[in-house]
Parts: structure tokens; sequence; C-alpha cells
């Protein structure tokens, strides 16, 4: 009897798997039909060394059309790589980089968010502008918007990424941990899959949505930060309509040479410097040293979670394909 109930047990087990994966296999299908459909509705435009988007009417020409950009960066995508970059670009290309150290407010009043809008836009140009914030819309200040440009990566890596980051800290800025992990040791020490499988709300489907990527492309209205179809069509829409490019972090060298030719004025020469520079090279999280990689339940698991967000990966990966393939990379 024990016997039989015990198998019983792992057919179970393994159906949810097997159900959680041809779901999860679904969305990704989906996902990526649904990108190229949008897609198809923004063509990037050869003639020379111009690229227009027929749909924004942004014409890029040798850099000289790009005057300022806002790089709202996306934790644990690369961020520092790119502002180690743009930091050395801004001297050879002659450029203003400013790069804010709020880390932490990524959500504005609309005071604020008029404030930092209108802050912006008085920067001298040619300009870049970085900082951990959902997007921002300057025309509702009655501003013109700027060109947009993002970095994002394969949604569990981030994750678990961060979960890290947070308990253990960064080697660059010396940031150490979230101040709710200095004196609590047991959370700090909580592996992900302990946080997974416990249901900690640190691991939750609206935590993980919440400190994702998708609320900085949907923008500073509350729904964005819930996890809704809503947030994540606001979000595709206004890839498509603000923001001229979102590269990928597994296709990081090509990332660049799109943006170099994208972008000219700000990241001619970038793909060289990044693999010539040991300071780039070497721009890594520390981790914890016991930090054990996450079973095959966890990942299943926390991809289900993140569905929204994988709905959203698989979008920008068409998006990008797409213009890797217009600009001939």
């Amino acid at each position: 009897m024990n016997v039989y109930i015990q198998r019983c047990f792992i057919a179970c087990i393994c159906l949810c798997v097997l159900g959680m994966t041809i779901w999860y296999t679904g969305i990704r299908v989906y996902s990526v039909q649904l990108g190229q459909s949008l897609v198809d509705n923004t063509h990037f435009e050869k003639s020379g060394n111009m690229y227009t988007d027929k749909k924004r009417k942004i014409r890029v020409e040798n850099g000289e059309d790009a005057q300022l950009v806002v790089y709202n960066r996306v934790p644990k995508c690369g961020s520092r790589s790119m502002q180690m970059l743009l930091s050395m670009n801004s001297k050879n290309n002659n450029f203003t980089f400013v790069s804010s150290k709020l880390y932490g407010e990524k959500v504005l009043t609309e005071d604020k968010q008029a404030k930092l809008v209108n802050e912006i836009s008085r920067i001298p140009r040619p300009a870049i502008y970085d900082r951990h914030v959902h997007f921002l819309n300057f025309t509702k200040f009655g501003l013109t918007k700027p060109i947009y440009i993002n970095l994002i990566r394969d949604p569990f890596s981030r994750a678990i990424s961060g979960y890290y980051y947070v308990r253990f800290g960064d080697i660059y800025n010396n940031y150490t941990a979230d101040e709710h992990y200095i004196n609590n040791t047991k959370a700090k020490y909580m592996t992900f899959d302990e946080c997974v499988l416990q249901d900690r709300v640190a691991c939750s489907t609206e935590t993980l949505f919440s400190k994702g990527m998708i609320p900085f492309f949907c923008g500073q209205e509350p729904h964005c930060r819930e996890p809704s179809t809503r947030a994540l069509y606001d979000a595709m829409r206004n890839v498509i309509s603000e923001y001229l490019f979102v590269g990928i972090l597994e296709e990081f060298d090509t990332s660049l040479k799109m943006l170099e030719r994208l972008l000219p004025r700000f990241f001619k020469g970038s793909s060289t410097k990044i693999n010539s520079s040991k300071k780039l090279t070497t721009a890594k999280s520390k981790m914890h040293a016991d930090r054990k990689p996450p079973s095959e339940e966890v990942v299943q698991i926390v991809k289900n979670r993140l569905a929204l967000e994988y709905q959203f990966y698989e979008f920008i990966k068409v998006r990008f394909n797409a213009q890797k393939e217009e600009l001939e990379v």
C-alpha cells in the first residue's frame, strides 16, 4: 500500500511539472507571435547611415539628430558596464553624460516626475542621462520626448541575481546589502530555493513582478507594478513608441554594435572598448560563495511566476532580432 501511494505521489509530481512545462511553452510561443505582430508595425528603413523608424519618425544620421538620450537602466542587466562605457565615451565622443546616484527611488510622485524631466531637459546637449527609474512621459509635462534606450536579460537569471545582490552586495560601490538583511542573518542566508519553496514574500509573484523589468517600460502608474496583461501591453506599447533600442544582455557585444549604428555620436568605438578594457570586462557583482544553483523544481515554479516577464522578454527578442537584421549587424 505504501509503495502504491509513493508511486501515485511521484506520478502526480511528474504530471504537474509536465503541465507547467507545456503551459510555459505555450506562453513563449504566444509571446513570439505577439511580438512579431507588433514589430511588423515598426519598420526601420535604411538609407545610407540613416535609420528611420516609420512609426516614431525619429531619424538618426551620424548622431546629428540625437540630442538627448535617456537610459532608464533596469537593475542587474549590465547597467554597470554600460555606465563605465558611457563615461569613457563621453570624453572620447564629446557629449555630456549624467549618471544619477539615486538607486532606490524608481517610482516618483507627479511633482517629482515634473522636476526630474525638467532637469533632464536642461542638460547641455548632446547628452545621455541614466538612472534606475520607471519610464517617464516627457510629453505629459509639455516637453519634447527624448530618445529612450535600455537593456534587459533572461527574467529568471535576473531574478536570482537580484535575490543574492540585495543580500551580499557589490564590490564596486561598497554596497554591502539591503538594510533589511544586515541584522537578519536567517533571511540573509536563506537560499533562493528555500525562499521559493517556503512561499516567502520576497519570491512571490507580486514581488517578482513589482521588482521586475516590465514596470521600467510601463511607467509610473500604480497598475504598472501589479502583475497584469494591462501592464505588459502598456510596456510593449511604450517600447514601440518611445524606445529606439532595447538590447539583450545575453547578446551584449551585438547590442553595442547595433547602438554604434543607431547612435554613433554616443556609442562610436564601444564594441572595441568593451573588449579591451579590463575594468569593463570585470564589472561583475560579488555573490555569496555558498550560493547554490536552483533545483529544476524551483526553476519551473519561478518561471511560472515570471510568465508576464517572459512574454515581455520574448517580445523584446523578436524586436531585437528584427532590428539586427535591418542593421545588418
